[in-house]
């Protein structure tokens, strides 16, 4: 009987023995948890703050459908042309004549257009 007795009490201190690890491995994780947890929300809040406005306002400049606008018996109404424009301020240009010559390549610029 006393055999059997101290194979118990060898037993039940294992098992308490098992279960204190277990329970400190537990607490250990679970503290892991709670400190990671107080270093994202508290810590690192302004930085996921920023991030999360970004990912909330995200622009995108879409260019606008263009097409012809006919009426019914199919006569255009509307239509799209490029247009361009140029402004230039004389007192920005170091040489005119240099100018005028490399826009005359690019667009059809009269005597008249230049002296304006």
């Amino acid at each position: 009987m006393s055999l059997n007795s101290t194979t118990l009490q060898n037993k039940s201190k294992q098992i308490s023995r098992r279960m204190f690890i277990l329970s400190t491995i537990k607490i250990g994780v679970f503290l892991s948890i709670i400190i990671r947890l107080f270093y994202l929300q508290i810590s690192e809040n302004i930085k996921y703050r920023s991030l999360s406005d970004k990912n909330r306002f995200r622009e995108w400049k879409l260019v606008p459908e263009r097409g012809i606008i006919q009426d019914f018996f199919g006569e255009k109404i509307a239509e799209n042309n490029q247009t361009f424009q140029l402004h230039m301020i004389p007192e920005d240009v170091t040489n005119m004549e240099e100018l005028f010559f490399k826009l005359d390549r690019i667009i059809d610029f009269t005597e008249s257009k230049k002296k304006k």
